[in-house]
């Protein structure tokens, strides 16, 4: 069994690690959208976004 100061490193890392993947996807999504004149939806399609991922993701691209 890990010991506390593992568990949290661990954590830190997962957390890190699912930002690191949210932002390369924002950033994915955006690229699409401006250099391939694609919708959101259709950026959305090309990189098999789930639909239960896509509310946020639009969200965050409306906030830019």
């Amino acid at each position: 069994m890990p010991n506390l100061s593992e568990a949290l490193l661990e954590k830190g890392w997962e957390e890190g690690w699912r930002e690191g993947v949210r932002k390369a996807t924002l950033n994915c999504l955006s690229k699409l959208m401006a250099k391939m004149k694609l919708d959101a939806g259709q950026a959305f399609e090309v990189l098999d976004i789930p639909e239960d991922d896509r509310r946020e993701y639009l969200n965050e691209l409306q906030r830019d």
